[in-house]
C-alpha cells in the first residue's frame, strides 16, 4: 500500500506494527520511532521479539496511538483546506467546516 493507511489504522487500533521498509511505513512509523521496520531476513525475529517483550510492545502501542492522531481525518482535512486556500491566494474567511465536525 503506497501511503501507509494500514499502518495508521493499526496504530489507531492499539497494535504494535512491524513492517518492511517502504515509503508508507517509513513515513507513518517515522523511520522506526513508532513501530519496527524490519527487512525480510529479520522480519520474523522482530515479530517474535514483540510477542515475548511485553514492555516493548506496550511502549509501541502507547507511542502508536499518539502518532495515529497526526493522521486523524479532521487534521488532514484542515491541513488540506489551508493548503488550498493558500494556493488560491485566498484569505480564510472564518468558515471552518472541519472544526464543526464532532
Amino acid at each position: 500500500e503506497g501511503f501507509g493507511i494500514p499502518y495508521v489504522e493499526a496504530l489507531a487500533s492499539g497494535t504494535a506494527v512491524v513492517a518492511t521498509p517502504n515509503s508508507g511505513a517509513e513515513e507513518v512509523l517515522d523511520g522506526g520511532q513508532y513501530g519496527i521496520l524490519a527487512d525480510d531476513a529479520s522480519f520474523g525475529a522482530a515479530i517474535v521479539d514483540l510477542l515475548v517483550n511485553r514492555r516493548r510492545r506496550g511502549d509501541l502501542v502507547v507511542k502508536g496511538l499518539e502518532r495515529s492522531q497526526r493522521y486523524a481525518w479532521h487534521r488532514v482535512a484542515s491541513h488540506h483546506r489551508h493548503l488550498y486556500l493558500e494556493a488560491l491566494g485566498e484569505r480564510d474567511i472564518g468558515l471552518d467546516v472541519v472544526e464543526a465536525l464532532p
